[in-house]
């Protein structure tokens, strides 16, 4: 069933975990044809249901944020991403921290 949770999505790979008794979706928003680099939006949705959602995060970034992974540990949520800004082909750094 199509659902209208990410209205201008991108074709970068999305995240969809069970976080936490909750669905957890993240997407990277299209930032327009202005911006300099594409995957500079990441938005994160979450849902009881898989059917009601909203928005929990959105990180905005003027570099990449790419390869997003969520787990969680001891009741605690993390998140870990690459993150570039030198090359198109590499990433420079790898980020990581506690969200929840």
């Amino acid at each position: 069933e199509v659902r209208d949770v990410v209205p201008n999505g991108t074709s970068a790979k999305p995240t969809f975990d069970f976080l936490k008794g909750e669905y957890w979706l993240g997407w990277q928003e299209d930032p327009g044809d202005d911006a300099e680099v594409t995957r500079s939006i990441f938005n994160v949705e979450v849902s009881p249901d898989g059917v009601n959602w909203e928005r929990r995060y959105r990180f905005v970034t003027d570099k990449s944020f790419q390869y997003p992974m969520f787990c969680e540990y001891e009741g605690r949520v993390y998140v870990c991403v690459t993150q570039g800004d030198y090359s198109a082909s590499r990433k420079e750094r790898i980020m990581f921290g506690r969200v929840e």
